[in-house]
Order: C-alpha cells, then structure tokens, then sequence
C-alpha cells in the first residue's frame, strides 16, 4: 500500500469517528425541583446550570476525553416554588450543578450526571445549614485536671458519634464556631465523656436546631 492510500485511509477512519461521535450528540432538557430536605419545602433563587460535556474526561487520558466541558451551557434560577428548567443542544453528555447561599450538601436523587440527549425530570434535595456552637459546663467539682470530651453526628443512633473535640482544665468550655456545622431543622446527637474524681463518666443527649439558627446554650453535665 502507498503512502497516498495510507493518508486517504487514515482520514476515512477520522471522518467515521467524527460522524460516530455526531451521532451521538443532541438536546440535554433538564427540568426539575430544589426542596429543603429537612421540610420538603421549595428553595428559591438557587443557581442552577447545566453544564455541557462530560465533566469525567481526562486530557491526559485520549480514550477518556470525549467531549469535555466546554462553556456550551445554560443558567437559571428556581421560581417561587423551586421550579427550574435549562435546555442546552449539541452535546453528548451534560451535568447539573446548583448554588444557594446558605444550603450545602446538595444532591440530585437519581444522579446529577447525563451521559446521553435526554429529557429528564430531576429532584435536588438541599441542606440548610445552621451551628452548634454551646458552651459545657460542669455542675460542682469543677478542677484543673479535668477532661472533657465531645462527640457529635447528625444521624439519631449515637453509636454513630466520632470524636470531636478534646478540653482540659476546668470549665466552662465552648466548641469554636468553625467547627459545629450541621443541618438545620433536625436534632443534633452529642455524647460527653467527662471525668469526676479520676473517674471517667459519660452522658447523651441531643438538641434541635432549627433552619440557619446558631445553638448557644449552655450544656450542663455532671448532673
């Protein structure tokens, strides 16, 4: 074979490649809801885009880089009743992206990723965020080499709680406000394992902190 059928080859399979990968393009139609999942209730004015082309393509991986994002996108914001709808065309795969200040953890119930032209009704679930930030502190026998530590989780069974944060000395102690982020309008699991008299002692309790509030009471232990 000559080197003029080479070349002529070599473009016959770019051409088919490139026809294979038109082919495949077409209409993203993304329509859908943002709620508050702790309420079920409609969040509105939450940025949402739907981004074109497929946001796992690799540049330094050739058989995993097609079609990566490429500005080919469309933005809105949820109505009143955390309705939205975005439309974007010639693309073979799209995904959604959202932004509200005050929510975090998002997530879309079946998936925010679209690898195919496709219509698709989607559900994105938001957190509100609010703090836990209270102050311990121990009723009598309050001294110097006393240990107080905290643990805390979001999730009801409080087996599930992880250490958080380790205090020394006498109290009252207070958890720095960078650190108690949680999700609003649900009960807040903690756990204080605190010694008395060398003796290690623990309780748990929880408390419930509504949507974007800050909890700053005073958590008595030792009772």
């Amino acid at each position: 074979m000559n080197s003029g059928k080479i070349i002529i080859s070599i473009c016959l399979i770019i051409a088919i490649q490139a026809c294979e990968k038109l082919k495949n393009k077409g209409s993203f139609t993304i329509e859908g809801k943002v709620i508050n999942v702790s309420s079920n209730e409609p969040i509105d004015s939450v940025l949402v885009v739907l981004y074109g082309g497929n946001p796992l393509s690799n540049p330094m991986m050739p058989d995993f880089n097609d079609n990566p994002p490429n500005g080919n996108n469309d933005t809105t914001y949820s109505d009143e009743n955390g309705e939205f709808w975005l439309q974007i065309h010639g693309e073979s795969a799209a995904y959604i992206g959202w932004r509200k200040e005050g929510y975090r953890n998002g997530k879309v119930v079946d998936g925010n990723k679209f690898f195919k032209p496709v219509h698709k009704e989607i559900l994105i679930e938001c957190e509100s965020e609010c703090s836990f930030v209270p102050v311990f502190k121990k009723l009598g026998n309050n001294q110097d080499n006393d240990t107080l530590i905290v643990y805390i989780s979001t999730n009801s069974y409080p087996i599930s709680h992880f250490p958080y944060k380790e205090f020394y000395g006498k109290s009252p102690f207070k958890l720095n406000n960078d650190l108690g982020f949680c999700n609003g309008s649900a009960y807040f699991h903690y756990k204080l394992r605190y010694t008395q008299n060398n003796t290690w002692n623990e309780t748990i309790d929880s408390a419930y902190i509504k949507d974007f509030d800050t909890y700053t009471d005073t958590i008595y232990y030792n009772k």
